[in-house]
């Protein structure tokens, strides 16, 4: 039990699109999933918020990588349509929490605003991922219970 706990969460600290499957994968109970999950994500946002600076310096030396302006131009784009809680939110869905705080730190200097929402979007969206599963998980046993019965 430990160890799911133990693993789920330093999953969680590299995203929320690992951590959620690996939870059902490891049948957890889905609260401990959300709960290791959201805690994960959430240290991986603290540790590049308080390392900002450091990160900041590291990306100016690194301006001519592809994939890396590639989603610096995705998140700028949510950026410029939604603001940063359109970023926080969206973007901990869409390209990751972690890549959200660091595309944000190159983007908008309210970087402590965007770990807020940044934050709210982690908790929403690893709800939401958990809720999908469950539903996935039930769907497919109901198909697997009626193929059975045939």
């Amino acid at each position: 039990m430990t160890q799911k706990i133990i693993l789920i969460y330093l999953t969680g600290i590299l995203g929320i699109w690992k951590a959620v499957p690996l939870g059902f994968l490891l049948k957890a109970h889905p609260l401990m999933i959300f709960i290791t999950t959201t805690s994960g994500s959430i240290t991986g946002i603290l540790i590049i918020y308080f390392l900002g600076k450091q990160i900041k310096n590291y990306l100016s030396k690194q301006k001519n990588k592809k994939g890396r302006l590639r989603r610096e131009k995705y998140a700028r784009n949510i950026f410029n349509k939604y603001g940063i809680p359109g970023l926080g939110i969206l973007g901990s869905l869409l390209i990751g929490p972690n890549m959200t705080m660091i595309t944000g730190l190159a983007i908008t200097r309210k970087v402590h605003m965007l770990m807020y929402w940044n934050i709210a979007g982690c908790i929403l969206w690893t709800g939401v991922l958990i809720i999908l599963g469950i539903c996935s998980i039930e769907l497919l046993s109901d198909i697997a219970s009626h193929m059975s019965l045939t």
